[in-house]
C-alpha cells in the first residue's frame, strides 16, 4: 500500500507542483473559476451577472492518480478535477485536460460538469 501511495505522490507531485493557477469554465450558468495554489483562494466569476466572488483558505487534495479535490476550511468539496483530458465547457468544441465537476451549485442544488486548464496543462481547440 505504502508503494502504491509513493507511486501516486511520485507522478501527481509534479503536475500540482507546476500548476500554479487551475482555470474552469462552465455552461448553464456561465462561470469561470480560477484557484491560486499560492493564495489559496478560489474566485468565482458569474460571467451572465458579471460578479466575482471569493472563497479563501481553499486547499487542494489528491484524491488518486489525476484525481484532485479543493476543500473549504470544512473539508467541503468545492470541485472535483479529473486530469483525463476529456474536460467539456458545455458551448464550443474546446477539449481540456481536466474535467471539472461542481457538486450542489446555485439554488437548485445540481452539479455542473466542466473543463479546466493549469499552467502546464492547456487546453486544446
Amino acid at each position: 500500500m505504502k508503494a502504491v501511495f509513493c507511486v501516486v505522490i511520485a507522478l501527481c507531485a509534479p503536475i500540482l507542483a507546476s500548476a500554479d493557477v487551475i482555470k474552469c469554465t462552465f455552461h448553464e450558468p456561465s462561470l469561470s473559476l480560477q484557484y491560486a495554489f499560492g493564495g489559496q483562494m478560489l474566485t468565482i466569476t458569474h460571467l451572465d451577472e458579471g460578479r466575482d466572488s471569493q472563497i479563501s483558505k481553499v486547499s487542494i487534495q489528491i484524491m488518486g492518480p489525476g484525481q484532485f479535490e479543493l476543500w473549504d476550511e470544512q473539508h467541503k468539496v468545492l470541485l472535483r478535477l479529473s486530469l483525463n483530458y476529456k474536460g467539456r465547457d458545455g458551448r464550443s468544441s474546446t477539449s481540456y485536460p481536466y474535467t471539472a465537476d461542481l457538486p450542489g451549485y446555485g439554488a437548485e442544488g445540481r452539479n455542473l460538469r466542466g473543463g479546466c486548464t493549469s499552467n502546464f496543462q492547456k487546453s486544446m481547440q
